[in-house]
């Protein structure tokens, strides 16, 4: 299975081709490179070049540049831009990840107000939606996309490994609810 990974950033790619992390990736591409190296584990993985914005290219370029290029794939992963506008091949799955909707980035604006509109009406109709948490999920279904999962973010276990606490003194220093603790009181 080849899959397609589209992203409009630079460094979200250059991470893959390094094969490592970037410092200066935010929350939500970490995300994205994580679950790119998990799949390239098992399937032909690409960053979509045509997906990434280059430096120094005006938005119409890149958005022209979006709408007449596909590259073929069985699958297509999609981050926001590239759901809002970029094209794809009929016979291609199609997945969007989706971390969040920022309300305050929504109502900046009313070329802002009608990229998240699309954005939601264009999410409808692929296969999948992949979003990251319980409130998101229900947020995206109550917007009528019925065709979400939730695949929550992950972290670094060996990070917590030498931890030699016990499970409810690492619950409490992380702040992590104790649902044992909340159904026997």
């Amino acid at each position: 299975m080849k899959i397609l990974w589209q992203t409009k950033s630079q460094l979200l790619q250059k991470s893959f081709q390094d094969g490592k992390l970037n410092s200066n990736l935010n929350g939500g591409n970490t995300y994205d490179l994580q679950a790119i190296f998990a799949l390239k584990k098992h399937y032909d993985i690409k960053v979509d070049d045509n997906a990434v914005r280059k430096d120094h290219e005006g938005i119409l370029s890149y958005l022209y540049r979006l709408q007449m290029r596909t590259n073929p794939a069985d699958l297509v992963v999609m981050e926001p831009f590239p759901v809002v506008f970029g094209r794809r091949r009929k016979s291609q799955q199609t997945v969007a990840v989706i971390h969040h909707i920022d309300p305050k980035i929504r109502e900046k604006s009313a070329f802002h107000r009608w990229f998240f509109s699309r954005l939601l009406k264009k999410l409808q109709h692929l296969d999948r939606v992949i979003t990251v948490s319980e409130y998101w999920n229900d947020f995206l279904q109550n917007e009528g996309c019925s065709n979400t999962e939730i695949i929550y973010n992950s972290f670094e276990v060996s990070a917590f490994s030498s931890l030699k606490k016990s499970d409810a003194d690492f619950l409490r220093k992380y702040n992590i609810p104790d649902k044992r603790s909340e159904e026997h009181t």
